[in-house]
């Protein structure tokens, strides 16, 4: 599809619109999260679109906005609605004590401490059993290890050593994420919970011996962003990632990290909340929005293909988004969104333009910074190009 909107090449921004520069950044690697992006993107934006306290991240994943905000010593907010985002921000931008660190220590010589019990609960997860993933040594640790950890008093305490057990559950089991599915793919090496917890310990602490990021500490909580909580013309800038249109349900592709922190109903609950992003998802209803109809039966006389519902719902969803952001930022502030354009089995969408589109019809000022072009060829008969980009807007 074509709207005609200006597209800017920023190759120099591609390789920050992923997380592989964070896979050996301390503190940042705390939990590897593919979607995300890097905290060079957020510097580049702050000081680039010259942005005010504070920021806001709606979509605060595994807080990387957040946490670089704070290296820089902006004061900003994040929200996300999944338990695991919030875990995981929370502890990364938590303030840090030496008091802390020496605390953290000694958790840490209790935990590995004592018997070893065999734990009598079970560990639901909703797609199959996890006996498929994990050995049933590897089971029965990781539930005594939560056990053990649900006891700890202090919550900063608490929430590291979880935060640490949910990051190493990959690594002690079989399973790869495989795009929006989890796989089971034999490993050469698997270790023993144990081992793979105090490594992962010792490495967290020591991040916080020599890494430590000192900064104004983020506010972060549960939140859909389709409904913020709040006020109007409060954040200076935006820096975010919505989910991308695709096929990734991120409760799913995580659903095993999950489980650990949330029953089945509660998962469940949270797909039906989540911003309607993933294809395959079963929707029953969209509303309908003068803005986005007129988008999509454009894409369709462009396309010649039915439009699946989930484009819709999709673009209905965003277009909430945008109008909240519109609300939340002051006069003169920016908003940016990365996103990646979607490549269907019989449509293309490009994500960056339409959101572009919905942005301006709403007042913004738009322009798209493309950071990468990638050749697109699962479920598709023929390879086609798919942009990620950043959608920078501005509220005059």
């Amino acid at each position: 599809m074509v709207l005609q909107m200006q597209l800017i090449e920023k190759p120099e921004l591609g390789m920050f619109m992923t997380f592989e520069p964070m896979k050996k950044m301390p503190i940042y690697n705390w939990l590897y999260y593919k979607e995300a992006f890097s905290r060079e993107l957020v510097h580049h934006y702050l000081e680039n679109l010259k942005m005010a306290e504070p920021i806001f991240d709606p979509f605060c994943g595994v807080g990387t906005t957040l946490l670089a905000c704070k290296e820089k010593n902006f004061q900003s907010f994040g929200t996300d609605v999944l338990p695991i985002s919030i875990l995981s921000s929370g502890v990364k931008t938590e303030d840090y004590s030496d008091e802390d660190v020496e605390g953290i220590r000694k958790v840490k010589e209790g935990l590995f401490s004592g018997k070893f019990e065999r734990m009598e609960e079970k560990w639901e997860f909703e797609l199959f059993p996890v006996n498929k993933l994990l050995s049933k040594y590897a089971i029965n640790d990781v539930l005594f290890f939560r056990k053990k950890i649900a006891g700890i008093e202090d919550e900063k305490a608490r929430n590291f050593f979880m935060l640490a057990l949910l990051s190493i559950i990959p690594e002690v089991g079989t399973m790869v994420k495989d795009g929006g599915v989890l796989k089971t793919r034999m490993k050469k090496h698997v270790p023993p919970v144990k081992i793979a917890l105090k490594r992962r310990l010792k490495n967290m602490i020591r991040d916080l011996e020599k890494n430590r990021i000192v900064g104004k500490k983020p506010v972060v909580s549960f939140g859909d962003a389709r409904n913020p909580i709040y006020g109007d013309g409060f954040f200076g800038g935006i820096i975010t990632s919505p989910p991308y249109l695709n096929n990734i349900d991120y409760t799913k592709v995580y659903g095993l990290e999950l489980s650990l922190l949330c029953s089945i109903e509660e998962v469940r609950d949270i797909r039906k909340r989540s911003l309607r992003s993933f294809i395959g998802r079963d929707e029953k209803e969209v509303k309908k929005l003068d803005a986005v109809e007129e988008l999509m039966e454009k894409l369709r006389e462009s396309e010649e293909s039915r439009i699946p519902l989930i484009v819709r719902a999709y673009f209905s969803d965003m277009h909430d988004v945008l109008q909240q952001s519109y609300c939340l930022l002051k006069h003169g502030s920016s908003a940016v969104f990365v996103v990646g354009n979607a490549v269907l089995p019989n449509i293309n969408v490009d994500v960056d333009e339409i959101l572009a589109k919905i942005g301006e019809l709403m007042g913004f000022e738009s322009e798209i910074h493309v950071g990468n072009v990638r050749w697109a060829d699962v479920g598709i008969s023929k390879k086609r190009p798919c942009r990620e980009s950043a959608v920078v807007f501005r509220k005059n």
